[in-house]
């Protein structure tokens, strides 16, 4: 559970109301589900947070806050420096769909054969990430909890992907690129497990 003082480090951007979703519990449920396969982002205080919990704060389900509490006790689970620029929103997006009851997460965008869209389940989709199936080959990917929205005509939650490019991270040294470009993919290749 999280504290109040840990709450108050918190940079804003890793910090969502779910009050503006009409299933706050569905939205809460499905980041921390996907949250765990990602890196993090926040633009304002420009961090990569590779270690980090997603929590649930507060009592009602129509004032909860999720919450991403990075590890600030593990220090190389944080990544400084990370400009705007380097950052950019993909064209992919992981959804949730309810077939006859039956959730299941996707990754859905274009394929980089011919534009078309295309969608795995999850897991097998950052595999087709990692083996440049997408538009735009293989690439860096990152959340932005602001990102997390729902789909308007089946009220069920998203998130855009977003992407670090390596080569506009300028005050960065090779060294600790290669050290970012690892701890996101470690992430990635646990869920392969």
């Amino acid at each position: 559970m999280i504290t109040q003082a840990e709450f108050e480090l918190i940079p804003s951007d890793l910090k969502v109301r779910l009050s503006t979703f009409s299933k706050p519990q569905l939205a809460g449920r499905f980041f921390q589900h996907i949250g765990k396969l990602f890196t993090i982002y926040s633009s304002s205080v420009g961090k990569v947070y590779t270690d980090y919990k997603s929590e649930l704060v507060g009592t009602k389900s129509d004032n909860q806050i999720l919450v991403v509490n990075p590890n600030f006790q593990k220090f190389d689970s944080i990544f400084s420096f990370i400009d705007n620029g380097a950052v950019t929103k993909t064209d992919l997006k992981i959804i949730l769909v309810d077939k006859d009851g039956i959730k299941q997460v996707l990754l859905v965008g274009p394929s980089a054969i011919d534009g078309k869209t295309i969608c795995f389940e999850l897991k097998k989709g950052l595999i087709a990430l990692m083996q440049g199936k997408f538009k735009g080959g293989f690439f860096l990917p990152v959340l932005r909890l602001g990102e997390l929205s729902e789909l308007p005509s089946v009220k069920l939650p998203v998130i855009s992907i977003h992407k670090i490019d390596p080569k506009a991270l300028k005050s960065r040294s090779e060294f600790e690129i290669k050290d970012l470009s690892n701890s996101i993919l470690e992430n990635i290749n646990h869920s392969e497990g």
